[in-house]
């Protein structure tokens, strides 16, 4: 698996991402920073604190499709995560999503993404969802699933 993560000036975020991913990530995955044309290169030197991070400079910004394409087209691995600069990645997140690709037929999925709200953390709710992927409807347009639902380990999930 190659994991993609487009940046720009955002090294604070990234490097919470970046120790995520390296704590959690399955052996032998490829990551893949691309600096998206950072300022002072910020992105490439946060991202060169993390061993075996392989990083794409882009000299000039290219917005987050061209950076995500960057990054994709450096990728050797057959399957590509793209995450978010400001994703936190949980034990156990990859091989949810890689159990999909046992199925010929799955050409994608969408991860459980979790608001991140310290005040509801504080007062020990459960977190909220941002997304469970997306419906779509006949015109083509996505609404997220679950969006403001409270989250309950284990209803729904699979893998």
């Amino acid at each position: 698996m190659s994991i993609v993560i487009p940046s720009h000036s955002r090294p604070d975020l990234l490097h919470l991402c970046l120790a995520s991913v390296t704590r959690f990530a399955p052996p032998g995955t490829e990551v893949i920073v691309v600096d998206d044309g950072s300022c002072g290169a910020v992105v490439s030197h946060a991202a060169a604190e993390f061993a075996n991070v392989k990083i794409v400079r882009r000299a000039k910004a290219g917005g987050f499709c061209v950076a995500a394409n960057a990054g994709i087209a450096a990728a050797s691995a057959p399957v590509v995560e793209l995450l978010n600069d400001d994703a936190e990645v949980t034990e156990g997140w990859a091989d949810a999503a890689l159990a999909w690709f046992a199925n010929p037929r799955i050409a994608a999925v969408a991860p459980l993404v979790l608001q991140n709200d310290p005040d509801r953390r504080a007062r020990g709710l459960p977190p909220l969802i941002d997304t469970a992927g997306d419906d779509y409807d006949f015109g083509g347009v996505a609404v997220k699933r679950g969006h403001g639902s409270e989250y309950r380990r284990g209803v729904g999930e699979k893998g």
